[in-house]
Formats: C-alpha cells, sequence, structure tokens
C-alpha cells in the first residue's frame, strides 16, 4: 500500500476514535478494545491508578497513531 494512502487512512482512524476518547474521559468511563466484542470497561469510581493509567494508554495510543500518519504522509510526499 502506497504510505500516502496509508497515512490517511491512520489519520482518518485518529480523527474518528480522538473525540469518542475525549467524550469517554468526560462521562468516567474508558472502554479498552482489547476485548472484542466485549471490551473492557474502566470507571473513574474504580481504583484511581487503573483509571489513569488506562487513560493515559489510550491517549498514549491515540498519539502514535497520530504521529504515525504525519510521518507516513510526509514520507509519501518526500521525493
Amino acid at each position: 500500500m502506497n504510505p500516502g494512502v496509508a497515512g490517511l487512512l491512520t489519520g482518518g482512524v485518529v480523527g474518528a476514535y480522538a473525540p469518542m476518547l475525549r467524550d469517554q474521559i468526560r462521562r468516567g468511563r474508558i472502554d479498552v478494545p482489547i476485548g472484542g466484542i466485549n471490551p473492557i470497561g474502566v470507571r473513574r469510581d474504580q481504583p484511581p491508578l487503573a483509571y489513569r493509567a488506562c487513560a493515559t494508554a489510550m491517549v498514549a495510543i491515540v498519539a502514535t497513531l497520530l504521529v504515525a500518519s504525519i510521518v507516513l504522509i510526509v514520507r509519501a510526499l518526500l521525493p
């Protein structure tokens, strides 16, 4: 696959998932998509360390995908 197309698709995934993650953090329940059909949910009223670790991990994953998409798009534009 062309790196530019892969970067645009990855950017689209980040663009769709980032607002959803923001809303999950505001509501106080983060669903971690590890379980496939039934994601693992962590609520704010559970142990605070688990909630903070989950929120940090999900934000780090979204940030990594964003950086990867930018790198792929720049790589496709450079000769």
